[in-house]
Protein backbone atom coordinates (compact mmCIF):
# COMPACT_ATOMS: atom_id res chain seq x y z
CA UNK A 1 0.00 0.00 0.00
CA UNK A 2 1.70 3.18 -1.12
CA UNK A 3 2.63 5.85 1.74
CA UNK A 4 0.11 8.94 2.40
CA UNK A 5 1.50 12.66 2.85
CA UNK A 6 0.01 15.49 3.69
CA UNK A 7 1.41 18.24 2.06
CA UNK A 8 1.69 21.70 4.10
CA UNK A 9 1.47 24.59 1.62
CA UNK A 10 4.75 27.04 2.24
CA UNK A 11 4.56 29.83 4.72
CA UNK A 12 4.69 33.33 3.51
CA UNK A 13 6.57 36.10 5.79
CA UNK A 14 3.18 37.38 7.37
CA UNK A 15 2.65 33.74 7.88
CA UNK A 16 5.61 32.96 10.00
CA UNK A 17 4.76 36.48 12.12
CA UNK A 18 1.07 35.36 12.94
CA UNK A 19 2.39 31.95 13.82
CA UNK A 20 5.08 33.02 16.26
CA UNK A 21 2.74 35.75 17.68
CA UNK A 22 0.59 32.47 18.06
CA UNK A 23 2.99 30.31 20.49
CA UNK A 24 3.92 33.31 22.66
CA UNK A 25 0.37 34.08 23.44
CA UNK A 26 -0.03 30.77 24.70
CA UNK A 27 3.24 30.44 25.93
CA UNK A 28 2.68 33.37 28.19
CA UNK A 29 -0.44 32.00 28.93
CA UNK A 30 0.53 28.38 30.18
CA UNK A 31 3.39 30.47 32.81
CA UNK A 32 0.60 32.32 34.26
CA UNK A 33 -1.58 29.28 34.82
CA UNK A 34 1.06 27.43 36.23
CA UNK A 35 2.36 30.55 38.85
CA UNK A 36 -1.23 31.29 39.80
CA UNK A 37 -2.80 29.64 42.79
CA UNK A 38 -4.02 26.25 42.48
CA UNK A 39 -8.04 25.68 42.62
CA UNK A 40 -9.55 23.44 45.83
CA UNK A 41 -9.35 20.16 43.64
CA UNK A 42 -5.67 21.19 43.01
CA UNK A 43 -5.00 21.19 46.54
CA UNK A 44 -6.39 18.22 47.38
CA UNK A 45 -4.32 15.96 45.08
CA UNK A 46 -1.30 17.58 45.73
CA UNK A 47 -1.99 16.74 49.74
CA UNK A 48 -2.74 13.30 48.96
CA UNK A 49 0.24 12.33 46.59
CA UNK A 50 2.57 13.62 49.94
CA UNK A 51 1.01 13.26 52.96
CA UNK A 52 2.38 14.61 56.02
CA UNK A 53 3.77 12.71 58.31
CA UNK A 54 2.28 12.70 61.59
CA UNK A 55 3.68 13.52 65.02
CA UNK A 56 4.24 10.79 67.55
CA UNK A 57 2.05 10.67 70.41
CA UNK A 58 3.14 10.53 73.91
CA UNK A 59 2.97 6.58 75.21
CA UNK A 60 0.96 5.94 78.37
CA UNK A 61 2.35 4.64 80.97
CA UNK A 62 0.31 1.26 82.50
CA UNK A 63 1.06 1.70 86.28
CA UNK A 64 1.68 3.75 89.24
CA UNK A 65 4.77 2.96 90.61
CA UNK A 66 8.32 2.62 89.54
CA UNK A 67 9.26 -0.77 89.39
CA UNK A 68 9.62 -2.08 86.24
CA UNK A 69 6.27 -3.83 86.08
CA UNK A 70 5.09 -0.59 86.29
CA UNK A 71 7.63 1.01 83.47
CA UNK A 72 5.75 -0.60 80.61
CA UNK A 73 4.56 2.38 78.32
CA UNK A 74 1.47 1.72 75.30
CA UNK A 75 2.14 3.24 72.22
CA UNK A 76 -0.79 5.10 70.86
CA UNK A 77 -1.53 4.30 67.34
CA UNK A 78 -0.67 6.53 64.04
CA UNK A 79 -1.73 5.79 60.16
CA UNK A 80 -4.88 4.60 61.28
CA UNK A 81 -3.54 1.44 63.10
CA UNK A 82 -5.57 -0.34 65.80
CA UNK A 83 -4.17 0.50 68.92
CA UNK A 84 -2.34 -2.37 70.83
CA UNK A 85 -4.48 -4.93 71.93
CA UNK A 86 -4.92 -5.90 76.13
CA UNK A 87 -3.77 -9.20 75.36
CA UNK A 88 -0.80 -8.17 74.14
CA UNK A 89 -0.33 -5.99 76.90
CA UNK A 90 -1.23 -9.23 79.27
CA UNK A 91 1.34 -11.20 77.45
CA UNK A 92 4.18 -8.86 78.07
CA UNK A 93 3.73 -8.41 81.68
CA UNK A 94 3.39 -11.96 81.81
CA UNK A 95 6.80 -12.50 80.63
CA UNK A 96 7.85 -9.38 83.13
CA UNK A 97 6.19 -11.52 86.08
CA UNK A 98 8.12 -14.65 85.56
CA UNK A 99 11.38 -13.33 85.23
CA UNK A 100 13.86 -14.89 87.32
CA UNK A 101 14.23 -12.95 90.22
CA UNK A 102 17.89 -11.87 89.70
CA UNK A 103 17.48 -10.74 86.27
CA UNK A 104 14.57 -8.97 87.31
CA UNK A 105 16.10 -7.34 90.06
CA UNK A 106 18.93 -6.09 87.33
CA UNK A 107 16.28 -4.71 85.20
CA UNK A 108 14.26 -2.99 87.45
CA UNK A 109 17.33 -1.75 89.40
CA UNK A 110 19.05 0.00 86.46
CA UNK A 111 16.02 1.41 84.85
CA UNK A 112 14.69 -0.59 81.83
CA UNK A 113 11.74 0.42 80.39
CA UNK A 114 9.20 -1.73 77.78
CA UNK A 115 7.31 -0.38 75.08
CA UNK A 116 4.77 -1.76 73.50
CA UNK A 117 3.97 -0.74 70.26
CA UNK A 118 1.49 -1.54 67.13
CA UNK A 119 4.98 -1.05 65.08
CA UNK A 120 7.92 0.58 64.99
CA UNK A 121 6.58 3.38 62.70
CA UNK A 122 3.72 4.47 65.20
CA UNK A 123 6.65 5.59 67.90
CA UNK A 124 9.07 6.79 64.80
CA UNK A 125 6.75 7.92 61.80
CA UNK A 126 9.41 9.52 60.45
CA UNK A 127 10.92 6.33 59.55
CA UNK A 128 8.55 5.04 57.01
CA UNK A 129 10.77 4.98 54.80
CA UNK A 130 13.93 3.92 56.51
CA UNK A 131 15.52 0.67 55.43
CA UNK A 132 18.05 -1.00 56.77
CA UNK A 133 20.24 -2.20 54.03
CA UNK A 134 22.22 -4.67 57.16
CA UNK A 135 19.10 -6.66 56.57
CA UNK A 136 17.29 -5.58 53.83
CA UNK A 137 14.18 -4.72 55.60
CA UNK A 138 11.84 -1.36 55.69
CA UNK A 139 12.05 -0.20 59.46
CA UNK A 140 7.84 -0.99 59.55
CA UNK A 141 9.08 -4.74 58.94
CA UNK A 142 11.16 -5.15 62.06
CA UNK A 143 9.70 -6.45 64.91
CA UNK A 144 11.12 -4.51 67.57
CA UNK A 145 14.44 -2.95 68.87
CA UNK A 146 16.61 -2.22 71.82
CA UNK A 147 17.82 1.16 72.61
CA UNK A 148 20.18 1.08 75.45
CA UNK A 149 17.50 0.01 78.46
CA UNK A 150 14.92 1.06 76.65
CA UNK A 151 12.82 -2.15 74.61
CA UNK A 152 10.35 -1.65 72.01
CA UNK A 153 8.03 -5.06 71.43
CA UNK A 154 5.71 -4.58 67.80
CA UNK A 155 2.52 -6.04 67.90
CA UNK A 156 2.27 -6.04 64.08
CA UNK A 157 4.72 -5.72 60.93
CA UNK A 158 3.73 -3.92 57.92
CA UNK A 159 1.89 -5.88 55.79
CA UNK A 160 4.07 -5.25 52.48
CA UNK A 161 7.56 -3.72 52.66
CA UNK A 162 7.56 0.11 53.10
CA UNK A 163 3.81 0.15 53.69
CA UNK A 164 2.31 1.47 56.01
CA UNK A 165 -0.92 -1.10 56.60
CA UNK A 166 -0.21 -3.49 58.84
CA UNK A 167 -0.47 -7.58 59.26
CA UNK A 168 -2.44 -9.43 62.03
CA UNK A 169 -1.30 -9.19 65.00
CA UNK A 170 1.51 -11.90 65.61
CA UNK A 171 1.44 -15.03 67.53
CA UNK A 172 2.14 -15.68 71.04
CA UNK A 173 4.91 -17.54 70.64
CA UNK A 174 6.24 -15.21 67.84
CA UNK A 175 6.05 -12.21 70.63
CA UNK A 176 7.79 -14.35 72.96
CA UNK A 177 10.63 -14.99 70.49
CA UNK A 178 10.87 -11.57 70.31
CA UNK A 179 10.62 -10.28 73.58
CA UNK A 180 13.10 -12.49 75.19
CA UNK A 181 16.09 -11.88 73.10
CA UNK A 182 15.27 -7.08 73.35
CA UNK A 183 14.68 -7.82 76.84
CA UNK A 184 18.36 -10.10 77.09
CA UNK A 185 19.76 -6.64 74.81
CA UNK A 186 18.86 -4.71 77.62
CA UNK A 187 20.14 -6.90 80.47
CA UNK A 188 23.47 -6.69 78.02
CA UNK A 189 23.76 -2.95 78.54
CA UNK A 190 22.35 -3.13 82.35
CA UNK A 191 25.48 -5.46 83.00
CA UNK A 192 28.03 -2.73 81.57
CA UNK A 193 28.64 -4.77 78.58
CA UNK A 194 29.46 -8.35 79.28
CA UNK A 195 28.72 -9.37 75.64
CA UNK A 196 32.09 -7.49 75.15
CA UNK A 197 34.09 -8.61 78.08
CA UNK A 198 37.68 -10.33 76.50
CA UNK A 199 36.25 -13.75 79.03
CA UNK A 200 33.16 -14.16 76.91
CA UNK A 201 34.88 -13.37 73.64
CA UNK A 202 37.38 -15.84 74.17
CA UNK A 203 34.83 -18.47 75.31
CA UNK A 204 32.49 -17.76 72.65
CA UNK A 205 35.57 -18.42 70.18
CA UNK A 206 36.20 -21.56 71.41
CA UNK A 207 32.93 -23.10 71.66
CA UNK A 208 32.25 -21.88 68.24
CA UNK A 209 35.46 -22.96 66.71
CA UNK A 210 33.80 -26.48 66.98
CA UNK A 211 31.10 -25.86 65.21
CA UNK A 212 30.62 -26.30 61.27
CA UNK A 213 29.85 -23.54 59.67
CA UNK A 214 27.79 -25.99 57.47
CA UNK A 215 25.04 -27.07 59.88
CA UNK A 216 22.11 -27.07 60.44
CA UNK A 217 20.51 -23.37 58.94
CA UNK A 218 19.42 -22.19 62.75
CA UNK A 219 23.02 -22.43 63.70
CA UNK A 220 24.38 -19.85 61.33
CA UNK A 221 22.91 -17.04 63.22
CA UNK A 222 25.17 -17.67 65.97
CA UNK A 223 28.29 -17.84 63.70
CA UNK A 224 27.97 -14.61 62.38
CA UNK A 225 30.96 -12.67 61.56
CA UNK A 226 29.13 -9.86 62.47
CA UNK A 227 26.20 -10.08 64.98
CA UNK A 228 26.97 -14.20 65.77
CA UNK A 229 27.97 -13.15 69.46
CA UNK A 230 25.60 -10.87 70.69
CA UNK A 231 22.70 -13.29 69.21
CA UNK A 232 23.98 -15.87 71.30
CA UNK A 233 24.37 -14.14 74.11
CA UNK A 234 21.01 -13.00 73.70
CA UNK A 235 19.63 -16.82 72.73
CA UNK A 236 21.45 -17.56 75.95
CA UNK A 237 19.98 -14.39 78.12
CA UNK A 238 16.63 -16.00 77.03
CA UNK A 239 16.98 -19.37 77.78
CA UNK A 240 18.12 -18.08 81.42
CA UNK A 241 14.83 -16.02 81.96
CA UNK A 242 12.98 -18.69 80.78
CA UNK A 243 12.17 -18.97 77.02
CA UNK A 244 12.82 -22.45 75.78
CA UNK A 245 12.27 -23.04 72.38
CA UNK A 246 14.33 -25.27 70.15
CA UNK A 247 16.78 -22.38 69.09
CA UNK A 248 17.26 -21.26 73.08
CA UNK A 249 18.07 -25.32 73.38
CA UNK A 250 20.53 -25.45 70.41
CA UNK A 251 22.01 -22.14 71.63
CA UNK A 252 22.98 -23.46 75.03
CA UNK A 253 24.02 -27.20 73.59
CA UNK A 254 26.48 -25.59 71.76
CA UNK A 255 27.56 -23.19 74.07
CA UNK A 256 27.55 -23.93 77.76
CA UNK A 257 30.04 -22.60 79.10
CA UNK A 258 29.09 -19.15 77.80
CA UNK A 259 25.74 -19.69 79.17
CA UNK A 260 27.67 -20.65 82.82
CA UNK A 261 29.52 -17.39 82.43
CA UNK A 262 26.56 -14.97 81.88
CA UNK A 263 24.59 -16.71 84.64
CA UNK A 264 27.39 -16.04 87.11
CA UNK A 265 27.65 -12.60 86.22
CA UNK A 266 23.94 -12.35 86.58
CA UNK A 267 24.20 -13.63 89.94
CA UNK A 268 27.33 -11.41 90.88
CA UNK A 269 25.72 -8.23 89.50
CA UNK A 270 22.07 -8.91 90.65
CA UNK A 271 23.40 -8.89 94.58
CA UNK A 272 24.98 -5.68 94.38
Amino acid sequence: MPKKFVYLAPLTALGLVSVFALIFAASCEAKSRATAAPHKGAAVLLKASAPAVPKPLEPVKIGKGDSLRDRIYIVPPLFGHPPVDPSTVELIKSIVRHLPRNVYNILDKRGAKIYITPNMIDHWPDAVTFQNHAIGRYFSEETGRTYGRDVYICERTSSAPGSTNLGPIMSDPTLKSVAYPLLSHALNDCLGLPSKDLRFVNIYKEEASHLNRSMDESLKVYLDDHEGLIDTFAALCGSIMGNQTAATDEACRYFPRCREWIEQRITILSER
